[in-house]
């Protein structure tokens, strides 16, 4: 197994000296990931500007939106109410139709004025009607769209926050791993295992004598050299 294998299985070689060519070869993946790194911490700058001014866009149709419904439900009252006079005014078309017109010139005046109203009334109510019709299509129609765009801004912001946690998620690997390749060519592994070995074996004998003296002179042994055994 080669170095470059102990950052997927640490526990093996974890002595061993790099060689020059490990040394270069990890030195240069520590810097593609720092890169890599600073390349990710910009893109993770944008996506965040970018969520924020998304979400306000989103608040604001949401708002938008609210009104629009409230807009929509006041037509459709309106429109209510102008049916429910429909009755009354087909009741007064029909009793109308039973009035006689008088034969003598002033009442002829009267009534003649008196039927021209009723038909103004008539033809107004009905162009209220239509008018109400195509105008609570419309703010129907605006509901839709504002309900269409409202999804998508949504959507896009969802992608946006998933990115993000994509981001931030590779900086964290790419982090960990650097860390695992710098301690692969940190200091600890250019002193030879063999020096290592005469270290904690000169503290060992050290430690062995003053146990042994400590022991024949009923003092408490050394744990350290006990957990050693």
């Amino acid at each position: 197994m080669s170095l470059i294998d102990t950052i997927h299985d640490p526990n093996k070689y974890k002595n061993r000296i790099p060689t020059l060519n490990e040394r270069q070869f990890l030195i240069s993946m520590i810097h593609q990931e720092e890169e890599e790194i600073s390349s990710i911490e910009s893109q993770l700058v944008d996506a965040q500007r970018l969520a924020v001014s998304q979400l306000i866009v989103l608040q604001e149709s949401e708002a938008t939106l609210e009104a629009a419904k409230r807009v929509n439900c006041l037509m459709r009252v309106a429109l209510g109410r102008l049916r429910d006079t429909s009755f009354d005014i087909d009741s007064l078309g029909e009793m109308s139709a039973t009035w006689k017109r008088p034969s003598t010139p002033p009442p002829q005046v009267a009534f003649d004025n008196l039927m021209t109203e009723k038909e103004r009334l008539v033809e107004s109510h009905s162009q209220s009607i239509q008018s109400s019709q195509i105008n609570l299509q419309r703010a129907a129609q605006q509901v839709y769209q504002l309900e269409e765009e409202v999804e998508s801004r949504r959507s896009i912001l969802a992608f946006i926050d998933d990115s993000i946690r994509s981001f931030v998620d590779r900086r964290k690997q790419l982090s960990y791993q650097i860390d695992k390749k710098k301690d692969l060519i940190g200091p600890r592994r250019r002193i030879p295992a063999e020096v290592w070995a005469l270290i904690f074996n000169e503290y060992i004998d050290e430690e062995e004598a003053v146990y042994e003296n400590n022991q024949r002179e009923g003092r408490a042994g050394y744990p350290t050299l006990r957990l050693s055994h």
